[in-house]
């Protein structure tokens, strides 16, 4: 994770320098083709997280509906009585 937080890093410093340039060498052209062609990977896998991470929240969620419910329906008190036969 921490890698891809220093390609966008690096992309988002690299890029408005690039901009800024009247004009790009064949190397500097290549290189930026090169980052924009990175955009839809990381795009890709920012949406896999962030699908895994909803998918954690709703699980989590349910879990602790279930256990609120179980929880405040259940007796704070109660006893139990056997008989013999």
């Amino acid at each position: 994770m921490e890698e891809w937080m220093d390609l966008i890093q690096l992309r988002d410093e690299v890029i408005p320098v690039l901009q800024r340039r009247p004009k790009l060498e064949e190397d500097e052209k290549r290189m930026l083709r090169k980052i924009v062609g990175y955009d839809e990977v990381m795009v890709a896998r920012m949406n896999e997280l962030k699908q895994e991470a909803a998918a954690m929240i709703i699980k989590v969620n349910k879990t602790r509906i279930q256990k609120n419910s179980y929880d405040s329906n259940s007796p704070s008190e109660s006893y139990f009585i056997d008989q013999k036969k």
